[in-house]
């Protein structure tokens, strides 16, 4: 293949061409329509554009494989998190998703998985699933970028589906009371790391919750005795306007 029908071909392919034959269509039958030596051949002829598009397709190749499995772990019972989580790390570490991508993919399987999916109101058992992962989550957002990486893709989830619109600061609240956001990582992501997708929406939801996480320092000072599990159960109160406890609602009779 000349390097000008290369470029050629690079034309066709970065253009949307769905419904067309894909790059590998174009390859033999067999071993050679691996992507691996398809780049390798790419690589030969000096074709950097079609290096990058072969590598392109291999990441969204990963990021689809990715989701459908993340999804078929959430809505399958055969599965646990111990699985789900050494699949989950193993996919990191083979470069296939990012840590931010399996956090966020692994969310969206769960806003997308029960009987609220296309609800007007998001019941107390949405809560209670995202509650059982909040382990699995702390493993994955284990930084503070990652952290606040992590609250803006559920701020964008909330901005694009008009049913999760009011429950961005209950979803941050189980995440902080599961032990998977920091108090500063929620702070700084009030302050000026947000998204700009709802930010005036999303911003005065979580005004009392950042207002009292700022504040709780003192707190802790003047009452060293006081438990952060009691703290939280006060702060649900002052968050949501609730007169009962969301984590204790969504904790089941034998935990």
């Amino acid at each position: 293949m000349a390097t000008r029908e290369g470029h050629g071909l690079f034309n066709i392919h970065s253009k949307e061409s769905f419904s067309g034959p894909s790059l590998q269509d174009i390859f033999p039958v067999g071993p050679k329509r691996n992507l691996d030596h398809i780049e390798g051949y790419f690589k030969e002829q000096g074709l950097n554009e079609m290096v990058q598009h072969v590598r392109s397709q291999r990441a969204n190749n990963n990021r689809k494989l990715f989701v459908s499995r993340i999804k078929l772990f959430v809505n399958d019972d055969e599965y646990n998190n111990t699985e789900l989580s050494a699949y989950m790390t193993e996919a990191i570490e083979q470069g296939k998703v990012t840590p931010v991508y399996s956090v966020q993919t692994l969310f969206s399987a769960i806003a997308n998985s029960g009987d609220w999916a296309g609800s007007d109101t998001i019941p107390d058992d949405f809560y209670k699933e995202l509650k059982q992962y909040c382990p699995l989550f702390k493993g994955f957002a284990k930084t503070h970028k990652l952290q606040m990486d992590f609250m803006n893709k559920i701020q964008e989830f909330c901005y694009d589906n008009i049913n999760f619109l009011k429950t961005f600061h209950k979803v941050i609240f189980m995440l902080y009371h599961g032990n998977v956001l920091e108090e500063d990582a929620i702070v700084e992501w009030h302050k000026s790391t947000h998204s700009t997708k709802g930010q005036t929406e999303f911003l005065s939801q979580m005004e009392k919750m950042v207002h009292w996480l700022e504040n709780a320092e003192e707190e802790d000072d003047s009452d060293e005795t006081r438990s952060r599990p009691s703290q939280v159960s006060r702060t649900f109160q002052i968050i949501l306007d609730d007169s009962s406890s969301l984590w204790e609602r969504t904790s089941s009779p034998s935990s």
